[in-house]
């Protein structure tokens, strides 16, 4: 069974989350949002932490409401419920997307999230509609999971867990 660290909010600093990778040593870690995927404003991941901390450990995120969302989009479009490798070893898992793990355990990704200081930020470039998690984002019919990885908690995800999932 793989050692798996999950956390949230790295917003893209790159050698606070290598340090803690090399002193953890976490074959698996899930960011459950704010991972910081800003291509073109800086560094990315695989560029700038060491080679050996992507070697040792897998990097699997959801988006948070801190992303540009139109590169995450992209990459997996509205209604893609399969994760994404956006660069070696690191996966996206857009929302609605399921991942099992080794032991047969369902995590549930649900990213996204409201910005609360999205009136000061710019449209487009530091803040976009699309980080908002609406219940049309996702699958249909909610299916069967045992973890969830969500970066806010939306009204349209708990009304609708309320109800048995298939």
């Amino acid at each position: 069974m793989p050692n798996i660290l999950v956390l949230g909010d790295v917003h893209g600093e790159w050698a606070y989350l290598a340090s803690l990778l090399l002193y953890l040593r976490p074959d698996i870690c899930i960011v459950a949002g704010d991972f910081g995927w800003w291509p073109g404003w800086g560094d990315l991941p695989h560029e700038a932490m060491p080679r050996e901390v992507l070697e040792r450990t897998e990097l699997h995120f959801a988006d948070g409401n801190h992303e540009n969302h139109r590169e995450l989009l992209a990459a997996a479009p509205r209604g893609c419920f399969e994760a994404v490798e956006i660069a070696p070893r690191i996966i996206y898992h857009p929302r609605g997307s399921i991942w099992e793990l080794p032991d047969g355990r369902r995590i549930f990704f649900a990213g996204g999230a409201k910005s609360v200081d999205w009136r000061w930020r710019h449209e487009r470039t530091m803040w976009f509609r699309e980080e908002l998690l609406l219940r049309h984002h996702l699958p249909e019919s909610l299916p069967r999971a045992d973890i969830v990885i969500s970066h806010t908690v939306s009204t349209a995800l708990t009304r609708t867990w309320t109800r048995r999932p298939t």
